[in-house]
């Protein structure tokens, strides 16, 4: 509401960041990764999945990496010179073992990088202008909800877009796997082998992997699609540790958007802070509003109120916490 309705912002204040922070070290391991992968494709340099990234392929992700360390200096977004040098560092050490890591990826799985940065639904203003690559842009992913509760113009589906990181795909061109890089750690993403869908806080893999499958053609069963952490600090695993197939996903990936998709239509928004003991207002950690809104203990025991007494909700709260909370139990207020 306040970002998007009454156009507040964060100030950017660039000079006062001691160090890059973790979204902008983010952003510039992304690029640096699309740079590097989209210069390959362009080359036809591609490795078969069998084979490692050699010597050239290294100087090549090392020149890459000058580049847009170059670029994000430019910016002002690396912070005191010294702590950058540090970070810089270990950004450098972690894209080198990157390569060992995506050749044991490609080998395992039989694939070869196809693509990167690939959008779908977006327009080509909104796509990054500093690609210097040829890009089809796919078309909008339309996704079918068959529910016959919802009004007859709710049930044509609903319409997604956004931009796939990267998606490799086999010398057949009979199987595809879709990741999405992280930088942080994968605590929060532990559980995806028995909930692909996280309880609806993890929806870009059955989206991207639905995106792939309508640009390839490829059967659900044959794409497959994980959260890769493409770090040190994230130990360059996958999540799930085997990724998920997209026929895997479908059917919790429906129920979740049906049920957004019902709250939406009938007007419900409910402000949670978070569902867990151990964390009540998760939901709040990076949000730009944080310190305007009440008291964190407060927002918890308005929200029980809210989950507790409001029958409108029962759909929400059952898929976002079976039992009442993250932790399965219900929390008495104050707690």
């Amino acid at each position: 509401f306040l970002s998007y309705h009454l156009g507040i912002a964060a100030p950017e204040q660039p000079e006062e960041v001691p160090s890059i922070t973790p979204f902008d070290r983010g952003t510039l391991v992304h690029a640096i990764l699309e740079r590097f992968i989209s210069e390959v494709l362009a080359g036809g340099t591609t490795p078969e999945p069998g084979e490692p990234w050699d010597g050239g392929h290294r100087r090549q992700l090392d020149a890459v990496a000058d580049r847009e360390f170059r670029d994000a200096e430019r910016r002002g977004v690396t912070g005191k010179a010294l702590l950058w040098e540090i970070a810089r560092a270990g950004i450098r050490r972690d894209l080198r073992a990157f390569l060992g890591a995506d050749s044991n990826i490609r080998k395992k799985h039989g694939v070869s990088p196809h693509s990167v940065e690939i959008p779908f639904g977006m327009l080509p203003k909104a796509v990054d202008q500093r690609q210097n690559y040829s890009q089809r842009e796919w078309a909008e992913l339309s996704f079918g909800m068959p529910d016959s509760e919802l009004p007859p113009l709710e049930r044509n589906g609903l319409r997604f877009r956004g931009v796939i990181d990267r998606l490799d795909v086999s010398p057949d061109d009979k199987t595809a796997l879709v990741l999405d890089y992280k930088i942080g750690k994968p605590d929060g993403y532990a559980n995806m082998t028995n909930d692909p869908v996280m309880r609806g806080t993890r929806l870009q893999l059955p989206v991207y992997a639905l995106a792939a499958r309508e640009r390839l053609g490829i059967p659900e069963e044959d794409v497959k699609a994980a959260y890769w952490f493409v770090s040190s600090r994230g130990g360059f695993v996958t999540r799930p540790s085997e990724p998920a197939g997209l026929d895997e996903m479908l059917e919790p990936f429906d129920e979740v958007v049906k049920t957004f998709k019902a709250g939406v239509r009938d007007g419900l928004f409910p402000a949670n802070p978070g569902m867990s003991r151990s964390s009540p207002t998760e939901n709040c950690a990076h949000c730009d509003f944080d310190k305007i809104c009440p008291p964190r203990s407060r927002r918890w025991r308005t929200w029980e109120r809210k989950r507790r007494n409001d029958p409108r909700l029962a759909d929400y709260v059952s898929m976002a916490a079976p039992g009442g909370t993250e932790d399965g139990g219900d929390v008495e207020d104050g707690q």
